[in-house]
This record gives C-alpha cells, structure tokens and sequence, in this order.
C-alpha cells in the first residue's frame, strides 16, 4: 500500500513536470474493498519535485506520512510511534508519464508495474487519481483548493516529533 501510495504521490509532481514544480492541497481519500465497504480520511498533501511528498492526515484520526526518496516515515500521534521505513528501490516515475495516454477530455492512463492508473486533470493540475491496489482495494484520491508552485520551506519535509516516541525501523 506504501509503493502505491509513493506512485501516486509522485504522479501528482511529474503530471507535468515542466510547469508544477510544487502542490498543496486538500484531499478527500476514499478505499472500498472487494465487498463495498469504504473507509474515508482527508487532510493536506503537500508535494515538492522531484521527491517529497507530505500527507497530513486530520480525520479520521491524526497521522502524518512523509515520502523522502527512498524512504518512508509515518508519524502516528495516537500511538505516540514513529514507523521508519526504506525502500529497496525507486520507482521509475518516468515510466509512468511516458506510458500516460490521454482516453478522454482530460482523463490519462497509465499502468506500471501492474497496476493501472486513472488521473484526471485540469489545466494541467491533477484533481483526482485512482487505482486498484493489491488487495483489490480501489483507491480514488480526490484534490480540491489546489495551490502550485507557491514557496515551499525545506523545513517543511523535515519530520518532527516528540522525543518520547517510539521510533519502529523496518
């Protein structure tokens, strides 16, 4: 679930990586398995070219996730834990682009490494994408009060964090 939720992350950066550069916006998450049943989380995305990405989740509970290149931390306030997890490789975003096909008005396919990709966007800012994930799980990201290329701080994809902690690497 992590690769693909790097995958999409990145998508939104390289969409059109020659005019976004950085994205911020609300998101509305929504999962439905195999038997219809949905869970739902929103909060901000943050996202800066060519690899940061920062999820702040607000509801239905408190959860930050923060994708540096090769490497995954996922903040769980609640559980007063910090989950540090490296990737073995990285994705080939580039991939991804060149083998976006442009379907209908403004919607693009694109399939990688098995799995197939559904973005919608609008004057070449992404508004929703959607997948299906190993668990057969289908995953539809929706974007709204979208706001790109603004100044963005380094500091702001340093994660941050109480040292009492636990810190759980994998």
């Amino acid at each position: 679930m992590i690769k693909l939720s790097i995958i999409v992350s990145i998508i939104i950066l390289k969409l059109s990586a020659s005019t976004l550069q950085n994205f911020n916006a609300n998101f509305k998450q929504t999962i439905t398995d195999e038997y219809n049943k949905t869970i739902k989380y929103s909060g901000i995305i943050t996202a800066q070219s060519p690899s940061n990405v920062m999820y702040n989740y607000t509801s239905p509970m408190k959860k930050s996730v923060y994708l540096l290149g090769k490497k995954v931390i996922i903040i769980e306030d609640e559980l007063e834990q910090v989950i540090v997890r490296k990737l073995k490789s990285e994705i080939n975003l580039f991939e991804v682009l060149k083998n976006a096909k442009k379907n209908r008005d403004e919607i693009y396919t694109s399939k990688y490494r098995g799995f197939e990709f559904k973005i919608k966007k609008e004057k070449d800012v992404p508004k929703y994408i959607e997948y299906s994930d190993e668990l057969d799980n289908t995953i539809q990201i929706e974007f709204f009060n979208i706001q790109k290329n603004n100044t963005l701080q380094k500091s702001l994809f340093q994660p941050s964090f109480p040292a009492y902690y636990d810190v759980i690497k994998e």
